[in-house]
């Protein structure tokens, strides 16, 4: 998958915090690359989380409370995805 360094990075009063790397790199990509609420993964990752992952499940949009409902635990989000909590 590769390597990222993460932390303050620079020299004497040019210092930030930032991170580098070829996974870095890989993300900024498929960030770019990604439509609107859409998440894209290369194969070692897709590979990584196979079996784990949610397959079939539909979130479903609730046009009157403008919310997400997710059917298999009851759980409310927020159009993008915030955890609405106390709400099932």
């Amino acid at each position: 998958m590769g390597s990222a360094t993460v932390g303050r990075i620079g020299y004497e009063s040019r210092f930030d915090y930032t991170a580098i790397g070829s996974v870095v790199n890989l993300a900024a990509r498929l960030r770019v690359s990604a439509v609107d609420r859409e998440i894209l993964m290369d194969a070692a990752v897709a590979e990584a989380v196979s079996g784990k992952r949610a397959q079939g499940l539909h979130r479903a949009w609730n046009n009157a409370d403008d919310i997400w409902n997710c059917p298999c635990h009851g759980s409310v989000f927020e159009w993008d995805g915030t955890v609405i909590p106390g709400r099932l």
